[in-house]
C-alpha cells in the first residue's frame, strides 16, 4: 500500500516537473518576442532619426 501511495507522490512530481518546464519554456518564447520587438523597435529608431537627418 505504501508503495502505491509512493509511486502517486511520484507521478505527481513528475507531472508537476513537466508543468514547471512548460511555463519556463512558455517565459523562453516570451523573452525571446520581447527581444524581437525591442529589435523592431531599435531599427524603427535608427530609420526615424536618419529620416530627421
Amino acid at each position: 500500500m505504501q508503495g502505491d501511495a509512493s509511486k502517486v507522490q511520484g507521478d505527481a512530481s513528475k507531472v508537476q516537473g513537466n508543468a514547471s518546464k512548460v511555463q519556463g519554456d512558455a517565459s523562453k518564447v516570451q523573452g525571446d518576442a520581447s527581444k524581437v520587438q525591442g529589435d523592431a523597435s531599435k531599427v524603427q529608431g535608427d530609420a526615424t532619426k536618419q529620416f530627421v537627418e
